[in-house]
């Protein structure tokens, strides 16, 4: 190439070898490396929680479904005095959640001269709101720091299932 040519400048340089040096795989770098994959995961979960649904391969249609049953429209509220009600649950996210339709279960007491042997299976029945000598009305205003926890009900829960048993019979 001519002593003034442009592109005598432009090769002077890039014969060298570009060298990239990779972190030591020392217990502080992988650490560092968990816990971003953590924290990246965490902030995946929060944004998109559907992604970590486990999903099912129904093997005679071929179509995959959610493992989890229908949501009966009904939930359970479990108070921190231990007490459960179930029912139709509205604005869950205020201050004052609101339960209506409200059932809750009644644990009948052992009678006189039974055996231990029978106290094994107690007897247990759904009870309606307002069946009560104090005649309350059905539903219920909860003061949100008295609950422990919120569930869904599914349609195949023995407790829905009692709810519709009950609605059947008194309609």
């Amino acid at each position: 190439m001519p002593e003034g040519s442009p592109f005598r400048n432009l090769d002077e340089g890039h014969h060298k070898k570009a060298t990239v040096t990779l972190p030591d795989f020392n217990l502080q770098n992988v650490i560092i490396v968990v816990l971003l994959i953590v924290v990246v995961g965490f902030v995946v979960y929060t944004i998109k929680p559907e992604l970590f649904k486990p999903v099912t391969k129904n093997l005679s249609s071929g179509q995959a479904k959610d493992t989890k049953t229908k949501n009966s429209g009904y939930s359970a509220v479990f108070l921190v005095n231990s007490q459960v009600y179930f029912g139709k649950l509205e604005n869950a996210e205020g201050p004052n959640p609101k339960l209506k339709d409200v059932y809750y279960l009644r644990v009948q007491n052992q009678a006189a001269g039974a055996t231990a042997t029978d106290s094994a299976s107690p007897n247990i029945s759904l009870i309606k709101l307002g069946s009560e000598l104090h005649g309350p009305a059905d539903e219920i205003t909860f003061n949100k720091e008295q609950i422990v926890l919120i569930q869904e009900l599914t349609s195949d829960s023995r407790v829905f299932k009692a709810i519709e048993e009950y609605k059947a019979r008194n309609k």
